[in-house]
């Protein structure tokens, strides 16, 4: 019988400094296991994420656990909702642009990181 696909959970965290070390805790677990660029490492991600103000957390769970992660940044515009990976969306903060971004997950994961992204 063929695994099921895993799950897709969106939540809004809390980002005080509680929420930041919980999150950093299951950001840093799955690290190990992926081909995480610098900047998809809780390092980078977690300063930035700590300006956050409207944050949404995507993350793929399966039956062995997390298997992918993403946190946003939501801005509202004139034009409606725009979500920001591993940015804040603000010009003045997110002077430094960054490559390789994308979800945390291994690389042959891309469909589901697709699935992820759609989900939000």
């Amino acid at each position: 019988m063929p695994d099921r696909p895993p799950e897709i959970v969106l939540s809004r965290p809390t980002l005080d400094a509680a929420g930041l070390a919980a999150l950093g805790v299951r950001w840093r677990r799955l690290e190990p296991s992926v081909e995480a660029s610098p900047f998809q490492t809780w390092t980078w991600v977690g300063t930035i994420a700590a300006q956050y103000a409207d944050p949404l957390l995507i993350e793929a769970k399966d039956s062995t656990g997390l298997v992918a992660i993403a946190l946003l940044n939501r801005r509202r515009t004139m034009l409606g909702d725009v979500l920001y990976l591993h940015e804040t969306g603000d010009p003045a903060r997110d002077a430094v642009f960054i490559e390789r971004n994308g979800p945390l997950t291994a690389p042959s994961q891309d469909a589901l990181c697709t699935r992820m992204l759609r989900a939000a």
